[in-house]
């Protein structure tokens, strides 16, 4: 007996479920009765779209009552697609006027709602139900879906696709088309905003967008000749103008909408946006004091507007007043952008505010919400390059090398593949002591830029950091090849030149560069020291006088006791590099100390360079300066002792022995 209760429990509960699955089912049937109680008529016009429209209506199949397709013109087998999905087609001879071809679609609609779609449109199954419930809906409104641009234009807008059918209502204008305006002029003047998707597959490249927009803004120009008064076709006219990059144009046209049509009065939203794009225009122009006041004359209409606080806070940037660009990016980072009703790239939008943002709170030395804004811009659009490089260079100016490199690293899995991505990562790779990947990464640069003069300097620098000093020689003689006034590769070949001993070459190219580009306090010290072993007072004389002059000492050193040094010496020299050394600039002190002793060997300043050798870790340069001192004081206790500690460094413990000994 239990078993037969626990079993009629267990089927009562099973059909207790099976119950409420059919409840909602039978909800679901009604609500699909309801909404078959109105009628649906989707209206296409085509032309040679064999190869877009199988799949445009295999997504729609189930969804409309009547399928209406308005043919223009194919000559493929467009026509035979459409009947085999059972469409009542129609032909209609193109006039250059999508207006018409619509209107005659609507013309033979016989439904309650009728959706227009293009071929190369895409209406997921998983929206139908959406459609179906927007049916239920009183007649006195239309509805926008959104519209989503795949392949080469990413852009997103809302767009009024589904209205009622009610006599007179049509397309107007020739491109861009608008049901809107007649909907208005019949009091329907609600336009309510859905989710439902269309996705948009036309625009698959560049250069297809390219002809695309010719064709319909020789369409429009056209129209606007014989109806001047459209300022909504002279709108579409202006945008086509300002994203072509023809600024003036597009000026002139907003112009005329904003202060010679009744756009303001009729259509406050267009007149915003006309007021918004007029000052992007001017920015285009560089004119941002101008852009500036227009986007205020913007905020003023529409405070909430998104799209006017980012273009405030990019004309404050570039203004560089970055306190007042930190309000106006970060409203747009901390609001909602709105959907507008021509194609934006909502991704671009974001990253861009995100992007302005990071830079000015940088200006503002305000780092930790910097690196957030430029990690918060990579994530919204990874493929773009700014924000990678922007948040490297700022972990760089920090000497966080291993931070720059690890998020450099990152980028290429992203596939960010730049020249610049790859010569930072050289830098950040050679400031960690690393040259074999540096190497790696500068040959990178050079293979996506052949011209990137950073990436060829700075290999030759890590060929030089890895002994390979004939490979480094030809990096620099390459790159003056390419630019024959690339200062950086001229002033590494003729401290190339030093190293090697090579005097003679080092002052030709110093003085090269010397008259390209005076002051440089490294390249006058480089040309006193290769004069002095040349033996050419006059010419040391002439560096010397550059060296203590120079704003570059002078802001570090006070001018360096200008007043008692306005002659050359050995003994200046070497107190010169006494100071370079105390300011951490052990190679310009290293090339102060030479000259000295070019210019007079003396054991103190051979004592001087092995000591600043010492400091930078290079024992065998050490050991032979501490030894010429010693030929010239060979008793000297301290100079053993110095000795002594060069050859533990290098490992050689019986020669230091002997000195420690020698010294005893």
């Amino acid at each position: 007996m239990a078993r037969k209760k626990r079993s009629k429990k267990k089927k009562h509960r099973r059909s207790s479920t099976t119950k409420q699955s059919q409840q909602h089912i039978d909800r679901d049937n009604r609500a699909d009765v309801k909404a078959k109680a109105a009628r649906l008529s989707i209206c296409m016009i085509v032309r040679n779209e064999e190869e877009t429209l199988p799949d445009c209506l295999e997504n729609i199949r189930g969804l409309p009552d009547e399928l209406i397709i308005v043919d223009t013109g194919s000559t493929d087998r467009t026509v035979a697609i459409a009947e085999q999905f059972g469409a009542r087609v129609f032909h209609f001879e193109w006039v250059d006027d999508f207006s018409a071809a619509r209107n005659e679609s609507i013309r033979h609609a016989t439904g309650d709602w009728i959706l227009w779609l293009d071929a190369d449109d895409r209406l997921e199954p998983k929206y139908h139900r959406s459609v179906r419930q927007l049916m239920h809906q009183p007649k006195d409104r239309s509805f926008t879906f959104v519209l989503e641009n795949v392949g080469a234009d990413d852009a997103t807008c809302a767009q009024v696709r589904m209205f009622p059918n009610l006599p007179g209502i049509e397309f107007t204008m020739p491109v861009h088309e608008q049901v809107t305006p007649s909907l208005i002029q019949l009091g329907i003047a609600k336009i309510a905003q859905t989710d439902v998707v269309i996705t948009h597959t036309g625009y698959t490249d560049p250069e297809t967008i390219y002809h695309k927009k010719q064709k319909y803004l020789q369409i429009m120009e056209r129209w606007l000749e014989d109806h001047p008064e459209d300022y909504v076709t002279r709108s579409h006219i202006a945008l086509t103008y300002h994203t072509a990059g023809h600024p003036d144009a597009a000026i002139a046209e907003y112009r005329r909408i904003i202060y010679e049509s009744p756009c303001k009065d009729e259509n406050p939203y267009m007149y915003r946006y006309a007021l918004l794009f007029l000052g992007r225009s001017y920015m285009q122009l560089g004119d941002y004091e101008t852009a500036l006041a227009i986007f205020n004359e913007a905020k003023q209409e529409d405070s909430e507007l998104t799209l006017v606080s980012l273009s405030l806070g990019e004309c404050y940037h570039y203004l560089d007043r970055p306190e007042e660009a930190v309000q106006h990016l970060q409203y747009v980072c901390d609001h909602p952008m709105q959907r507008t009703y021509f194609p934006m790239e909502l991704s671009t939008i974001h990253y861009a505010a995100h992007h302005f943002l990071a830079m000015n709170l940088e200006k503002l030395h305000r780092l930790t919400e910097s690196i957030q804004e430029y990690r918060a811009a990579i994530k919204v659009a990874p493929k773009k390059l700014e924000a990678w490089l922007g948040l490297a260079k700022l972990y760089h100016e920090r000497g966080e090398w291993a931070q720059a490199t690890d998020l450099l690293l990152q980028s290429l899995t992203h596939e960010v593949e730049h020249a610049d991505i790859y010569h930072l990562l050289g830098i950040g790779f050679l400031q960690m002591q690393k040259p074999q990947e540096a190497l790696v990464y500068f040959q990178g640069a050079l293979r996506l830029q052949p011209d990137h003069s950073g990436a060829g300097n700075n290999l030759g620098l890590a060929f030089y950091r890895l002994g390979r000093l004939e490979d480094a020689r030809q990096v620099y003689i390459t790159a003056l090849e390419i630019s024959p006034n690339n200062l950086d590769a001229a002033v590494n070949l003729a401290h190339l030149h030093l190293e090697l001993g090579e005097f003679e070459q080092a002052q030709r190219r110093f003085g090269q560069v010397i008259s390209m580009a005076p002051g440089s306090l490294d390249v006058n010290l480089g040309f006193a020291w290769a004069s002095a072993e040349l033996g050419q007072a006059d010419q040391v004389r002439f560096a010397w006088e550059e060296i203590v002059r120079s704003d570059e000492l002078q802001q570090t050193h006070g001018g360096f006791e200008k007043a008692h040094h306005s002659s050359v010496s050995a003994d200046g020299l070497a107190r010169l590099a006494a100071t370079l050394h105390e300011q951490g600039r052990p190679q310009l002190a290293e090339y102060a100390i030479r000259t000295a002793i070019a210019l007079q060997p003396s054991s103190l300043f051979w004592e001087q360079l092995g000591d600043l050798c010492h400091a930078m870790q290079r024992p065998e340069d050490a050991l032979e300066s501490y030894e010429q001192a010693l030929l010239m004081e060979p008793q000297r206790k301290q100079l053993f002792l110095k000795l002594g500690e060069c050859y533990t460094a290098l490992g050689v413990t019986e020669a230091a022995e002997m000195c420690q000994e020698q010294a005893a």
